[in-house]
C-alpha cells in the first residue's frame, strides 16, 4: 500500500520534468509537418537558438520568455514555392486555436507576413510566418500576457474594455 503514493509522486515528477520537452517538441514538429507538406528542410545554423535565447532571457522584450526560430532559404528547397503555399502550408498546420492577428500580403513583390496568436489565461503564443521569394521564416514566442497586452495598449490604442481577460 505504501508504495502507491511514492509511484505517484514518481509518475508526477517525471511528468513535471517532460512538460519542458514536450513544449519543445510541439515547435519542432510543427515545422517538421510544414516541411513535409511543402517537400522542403529547415536551413540549420548552429547555435542560433541559444544565442536568440539568451538575449530574450536578458532583454525580455514585450514579456518575451522564449523564441524558437526555424529559417528556410533556397538551399531549404524553397525555390520555386510560392509565398501564398509557405503561408497556406503554416495556416493549415498550426490548426484552429491559433487565430491570424496580423496579415499582410504583397502581390507585386510576392512577400507575405502572418502573425498568429494563442491565449490561455496566463500566457500567449505568437507565431510569425514571413515568406518571400526563396526565403521563409517560422519565429515562435511565448509572452507573458499581462505585458503584451500592456505593450498592445501602449503602442496600438486598445481600449481597457477591448482587452482579452488574461490574469
Amino acid at each position: 500500500m505504501s508504495r502507491i503514493p511514492s509511484l505517484v509522486a514518481v509518475v508526477l515528477c517525471s511528468m513535471t520534468l517532460a512538460v519542458p520537452a514536450v513544449r519543445a517538441q510541439n515547435f519542432d514538429s510543427f515545422v517538421s509537418r510544414v516541411e513535409s507538406r511543402l517537400g522542403i528542410h529547415r536551413t540549420r545554423i548552429p547555435g542560433m537558438g541559444f544565442l536568440v535565447n539568451t538575449v530574450v532571457a536578458v532583454k525580455r522584450p514585450a514579456g518575451a520568455g522564449s523564441m524558437k526560430i526555424a529559417i528556410f532559404d533556397e538551399d531549404s528547397g524553397l525555390r520555386g514555392v510560392r509565398s501564398e503555399a509557405f503561408q497556406d502550408a503554416v495556416k493549415a498546420e498550426l490548426g484552429s486555436n491559433w487565430k491570424p492577428m496580423v496579415e499582410v500580403r504583397s502581390k507585386r513583390k510576392g512577400e507575405a507576413v502572418t502573425a498568429y496568436i494563442r491565449l490561455s489565461s496566463s500566457s500567449c503564443e505568437m507565431v510569425v510566418a514571413t515568406s518571400e521569394h526563396e526565403e521563409g521564416t517560422i519565429i515562435q514566442m511565448k509572452l507573458d500576457g499581462r505585458k503584451m497586452m500592456e505593450w498592445l495598449a501602449e503602442n496600438t490604442g486598445l481600449r481597457e474594455r477591448e482587452r482579452p481577460d488574461i490574469q
